[in-house]
C-alpha cells in the first residue's frame, strides 16, 4: 500500500493544518498523538477543543426549538404575544406573560396544551361541527386542566 502526503492546507472552520494520508485528512495534533510526541497538557487542550466543537454541533443540530417540557419556542412566543395583547405592550407585561407560560409548561405537557388550545379554537367556530367540542365531557375535562393551569399562572405571575 502506497501512502501519499499532500501539501498542508488550512482547515476552514477551526484553522488547523491538515495533512492527507491515503486520502484521509490527518490533523498534525493527531499525528503527534499517534507518534507519542504529544505532551499531556496538549492532549487535554485537544480534548477540550474536541468537546467544545462537539457541543456546538450538538446545539446546532438539535431538533428544532423544543424547550422545557417540549414546548417549542414558537408556541411560547405565540402565547406571550397573545397575553401581551390583552395585558399591555410593556416590559412588565412581557415578564409576567413569560412567567405565565413557564408555569403552564410546568403543569401541562405540550401535547395536553395543544389539545386544549385546539378544542378552544374549535369551540369558537360556528355551526354544527363545533357543537361536538362544546358539549362533550371528555373535551370539557381537557379544557378545564388548561384553565386550572392558567389560574395557577395568574396567581404566581400577576
Amino acid at each position: 500500500m502506497r501512502v501519499e502526503v499532500v501539501e498542508p492546507r488550512k482547515h476552514r472552520l477551526i484553522g488547523l493544518t491538515n495533512h492527507y494520508r491515503g486520502g484521509i485528512p490527518i490533523d498534525p495534533v493527531v499525528q503527534r498523538y499517534q507518534n507519542g510526541t504529544l505532551k499531556a497538557t496538549e492532549k487535554s487542550d485537544r480534548e477540550m477543543r474536541t468537546l467544545l466543537v462537539s457541543l456546538v454541533f450538538a446545539a446546532v443540530l438539535a431538533p428544532g426549538g423544543a424547550s422545557a417540557n417540549g414546548y417549542p419556542t414558537a408556541a411560547r412566543a405565540d402565547y406571550v404575544f397573545a397575553c401581551m395583547a390583552s395585558n399591555g405592550q410593556t416590559q412588565e407585561a412581557l415578564n409576567r406573560c413569560s412567567c405565565s407560560i413557564d408555569v403552564i409548561a410546568s403543569i401541562l405537557s405540550y401535547e395536553e396544551y395543544v389539545q386544549a388550545e385546539t378544542i378552544l379554537r374549535m369551540r369558537l367556530m360556528s355551526g354544527e361541527k363545533s357543537t361536538v367540542f362544546r358539549d362533550a365531557a371528555l373535551y370539557k375535562g381537557i379544557v378545564d386542566e388548561l384553565r386550572m393551569a392558567q389560574a395557577e399562572s395568574e396567581i404566581r405571575c400577576f
